[in-house]
């Protein structure tokens, strides 16, 4: 799969790292309406103007996916419901143009309004982030250009079968734009706190290369490594991915890597389908791969897809739910290894937070399913 280089320039430019300087602090994203501060106006004491907008440049960036509805819907935030059909995206190119008019002219939604995660504004602030941000006198969705271009361009994507065990899907479209849709969703939170001069990036689960394909052709100054239970999918990558080194790995650990290797590590959609003992093993193992202060991006399925899975009662005692078995490795994997696990909150930061602090946690962040949890390596585990 080559995609071309305005598509590379499109991905770049959303990830370079003055863009990328608003993400800072943690943060939790509830599903639904966003229920408004009251005190938001005292905090946001503006000397350049009216405040009469937000400090909101993600018409601009960004929409969110949601894969559980059919078709998959899309919202350009968290703070809308995700009604937009995800496949028209000229349908949701002129939503948003609409969008980012409203943020310009202080013409605001209710939703805009009762937003927590961007404060108060004035027109002249927002310009100016938009101008920090490059993106002043553009108008469009960095997103939507980079779908639209990819799906207009030739495609080499994996066998179906190796697809399908990755993203569900065997249509090669659609996994190519899971995984840009994951790069906005995932890399952008590495990037965000991984300042290093050289980012040492771990895809831990790299499968078929969802994800790796687009990093590694997108972002060569990233010292690229994949890691995969699956032999055939390592193969895939090794001899289709030039940039990159991709190794096969035991279903547990330890691995073969040197200890304190890699600066950040990424697991989409791993953890969701590990038990509780083979979480603790692997949880042990990336910390130790991990440089001191280490970023670790890690999804999970938490309280928003136990309720769509009507496990929301249960999950609220138990903590997590590791019982429940997935065959879609069972050819691969040993029996009985690969599940479908959830885990609460408050369980996860828990059992996890003896290895890692929590910089963000963003309920059902990933294609409006699965939790992203930021995460950074204590320099001491603490048994608790």
């Amino acid at each position: 799969m080559k995609i071309n280089k305005y598509l590379s320039k499109t991905l770049g430019f959303l990830f370079s790292n003055r863009t990328l300087t608003q993400r800072k602090g943690q943060i939790k994203r509830e599903s639904g309406t966003v229920a408004a501060n009251p005190n938001d106006h005292k905090l946001s004491t503006i000397s350049t103007g009216e405040v009469n907008t937000r400090l909101c440049s993600l018409p601009w960036q960004k929409i969110i996916v949601n894969t559980q509805s059919n078709p998959p819907s899309a919202a350009p935030c968290r703070n809308f419901q995700p009604i937009w059909n995800a496949w028209d995206l000229e349908g949701i190119s002129v939503a948003l143009q609409v969008k980012r008019n409203n943020l310009l002219t202080g013409s605001l939604q209710r939703n805009c309004l009762e937003c927590q995660d961007k404060r108060l504004a004035s027109k002249s602030e927002l310009l100016a982030l938009l101008e920090s941000e490059g993106l002043k006198d553009y108008d469009g969705n960095k997103m939507i250009d980079a779908l639209q271009e990819a799906i207009k361009s030739p495609v080499m994507a994996p066998p179906e079968h190796l697809t399908y065990r990755v993203a569900h899907t065997k249509d090669p479209q659609s996994f190519i734009a899971s995984g840009i849709i994951s790069i906005f969703e995932i890399l952008s939170l590495v990037r965000s706190y991984d300042t290093r001069q050289t980012c040492r990036l771990l895809d831990w689960g790299c499968g078929c290369g969802r994800m790796s394909k687009h990093i590694a052709e997108k972002f060569p100054e990233i010292e690229l490594t994949g890691c995969d239970i699956d032999r055939e999918a390592v193969d895939w990558c090794q001899k289709t991915i030039e940039k990159g080194d991709f190794l096969l790995i035991d279903p547990q650990p330890p691995t073969t890597f040197a200890r304190g290797r890699f600066t950040s590590i990424i697991g989409f959609s791993i953890i969701t389908h590990l038990t509780r003992e083979l979480q603790q093993l692997w949880i042990n193992e990336l910390h130790e791969l991990l440089v001191e202060d280490g970023i670790l991006v890690l999804t999970t399925h938490g309280e928003y897809a136990a309720r769509l899975y009507q496990l929301s009662n249960r999950l609220e005692i138990e903590g997590i739910i590791d019982e429940r078995i997935d065959e879609t490795l069972s050819d691969i994997s040993p029996n009985g290894y690969y599940r479908s696990t959830f885990q609460s909150r408050w369980w996860t930061e828990q059992t996890w937070g003896q290895y890692f602090d929590t910089l963000e946690y963003i309920e059902a962040g990933a294609f409006g399913m699965q939790d992203i949890l930021v995460l950074k390596k204590k320099s001491q585990i603490k048994i608790s």
